[in-house]
């Protein structure tokens, strides 16, 4: 991870479930299957791994 890379709050912490019942990190939503790898279940990863923050998606909105 680089200087400008923040790590992401929610890793460490329990899975949280989100409306279509997926596992998501509790802070950055990102899903399971991103952060954990494929074949992998909640069970056997019951909290979620260290990772980097995404960045924002800012987007400048145009006036006028």
């Amino acid at each position: 991870m680089s200087a400008t890379e923040m790590s992401c709050p929610g890793g460490g912490k329990a899975w949280t479930v989100d409306v279509s019942g997926k596992a998501v990190c509790p802070r950055c939503k990102r899903s399971f299957t991103t952060l954990a790898g494929r074949h992998r279940t909640v069970s056997n990863m019951p909290k979620v791994p260290e990772h980097t923050r995404p960045k924002s998606q800012k987007v400048p909105r145009q006036r006028g």
